[in-house]
């Protein structure tokens, strides 16, 4: 009766093991993961994330308030609605697997329990019969514990991961966008207030006769002009901003911090024809008609020019884009140069007012050319940046073509 009893309960864990490992693998991979009597290792805790753009930001900086334009892969990863709604989906079907595992690895135990105790009474039959019920709870939860890793691997989460260099892209441009609105609004709240000075400064003129009337008039539209084009910019910024919150799951009350100038070493490293061809080896597009499957010498021929075509356009692309970098740079180093010269003359322009050599009014316009300078060259910055964030996601795989 012992021998049959025992032989029962091997029959049933096997089966019950191979119906959980079928229904469960299959509906996540397809087919039941290779049965092993190899002892199962723990899955290992995951380390700190890298995040699309290639950085690794700590959950300190994450939850300070602060967005920084290098946190925004991870604030995509973490916040982003649509990447948590993926990441969900996939921890809780680890969540399962992990219970799963365990369960199996309870029931190892007690049969391991039973074969020590079997050993003692020296019941061979029994302890051959749980010998065999912990080999097969052994190797159920060994291929859970692979399933587990599997979640965790690159291949398993490769749609989400596409989706985060896309979605990471688009909150660069959107950050560079609301920096660039920020300038400007700095640039034109300072023009209010030369303006204003400006508009007070004519009137004190003409209260001394050295002004009429046309004179103020035209002071004031041009002060008031300047309010008009600043309240535009501000709400410009302010859609601009609250798009961005969305796309990274942040609340209205972030602090979106400025964007470090551009680090022009990159220049130095990069080389077309090496990144084309890491852009072509990564493009969605092409990998995904490569892994097309073909029957017959026509689909074949058709498959080989669709690669062909695509490959093509990347080229294209990639040399478009080489171009408008180098393009971009030579307009930041011409306003760069704008700039240098500009602060010579405000500099000077400061010491000649000091000394009553110009009028206030020339000051303020030596002030306002020297602000406007400024703002051209953080422009050409943040122009040049983008310029060069457009090519790197392109070697990436991340591209539009035409």
């Amino acid at each position: 009766m012992r021998r049959k009893t025992a032989g029962w309960k091997t029959l049933k864990a096997v089966w019950t093991c191979l119906t959980v490992l079928t229904v469960t693998s299959a509906a996540a991979y397809g087919a039941p993961p290779e049965l092993s009597g190899r002892e199962e290792s723990e899955s290992r805790d995951e380390p700190a994330y890298t995040a699309a753009d290639n950085n690794t930001i700590s959950e300190e900086r994450l939850r300070d308030g602060i967005v920084e334009y290098d946190e925004l892969g991870s604030l995509i990863h973490y916040g982003n609605l649509s990447i948590q709604q993926m990441t969900e989906t996939t921890e809780r079907m680890k969540q399962n697997y992990q219970e799963i595992r365990d369960y199996l690895k309870t029931e190892r135990d007690s049969a391991n329990g039973e074969k020590q105790e079997a050993k003692k009474k020296n019941d061979m039959e029994s302890y051959g019969e749980y010998a065999s019920l912990e080999a097969v709870y052994s190797s159920a939860a060994k291929s859970y514990n692979e399933m587990i890793k599997k979640l965790d691997s690159h291949g398993a989460n490769k749609n989400r991961l596409s989706v985060e260099k896309q979605l990471t892209k688009a909150a660069q441009s959107l950050m560079i966008s609301w920096q660039s609105m920020e300038l400007q609004k700095e640039y034109l709240e300072k023009t209010w207030e030369l303006y204003e000075a400006m508009y007070e400064n004519t009137k004190l003129q003409q209260s001394a006769g050295l002004a009429v009337e046309s004179q103020v008039s035209a002071a004031y539209q041009d002060w008031n002009g300047v309010e008009t084009r600043l309240s535009g910019i501000k709400d410009s910024q302010a859609s601009i901003r609250q798009s961005l919150c969305s796309l990274l799951g942040a609340d209205d009350t972030v602090t979106l911090a400025k964007i470090p100038p551009v680090n022009t070493e990159q220049l130095t490293q990069m080389d077309l024809e090496g990144d084309t061809q890491k852009a072509i080896g990564n493009n969605q597009d092409i990998i995904a008609e490569r892994d097309k499957k073909s029957a017959g010498t026509s689909s074949v021929n058709k498959k080989s020019r669709t690669v062909d075509e695509l490959e093509e356009k990347i080229k294209i692309k990639m040399r478009q884009l080489y171009e408008e970098i180098n393009h971009k740079k030579q307009e930041y180093d011409a306003a760069g140069t704008g700039l240098e010269g500009a602060r010579i003359q405000w500099n000077n322009a400061q010491n000649q007012y000091d000394l009553g050599m110009i009028s206030y009014g020339e000051y303020l316009q030596e002030e306002l050319r020297y602000v406007q300078k400024k703002t051209e060259f953080d422009s050409a910055d943040l122009a040049l940046l983008q310029a060069l964030e457009d090519y790197n996601w392109a070697v990436r795989g991340v591209v539009t073509l035409d």
